[in-house]
């Protein structure tokens, strides 16, 4: 008969950093990070946290006021677009 450990191997969990960067602007568009024990996890769980970023942004953009009109900016230009 053979003896068998009831305890598991200590499991260390590891950062998963991520940075989305635009390549034409180099801005950094959404950063994150997400705490995983092993690639499988952490590719999951990166891949749900970028899309809650993108979708956070998207629903921020659709949410900003109009743009405010700056000096010198013609009235026209406004009423030529709108009957397009």
């Amino acid at each position: 008969m053979r003896a068998r450990s009831t305890s598991s191997p200590a499991q260390t969990a590891l950062n998963y950093i991520f940075h989305i960067t635009d390549p034409r602007s180099s801005v950094v568009v959404a950063s994150g990070k997400t705490v995983a024990i092993n690639n499988l996890v952490a590719a999951e769980n990166l891949g749900q946290e970028i899309i809650n970023k993108i979708k956070n942004v998207r629903a921020a953009s659709d949410r900003k006021p109009a743009r405010k009109k700056r000096k010198g900016d013609d009235a026209d230009d406004d009423e030529w677009s709108e009957s397009q």
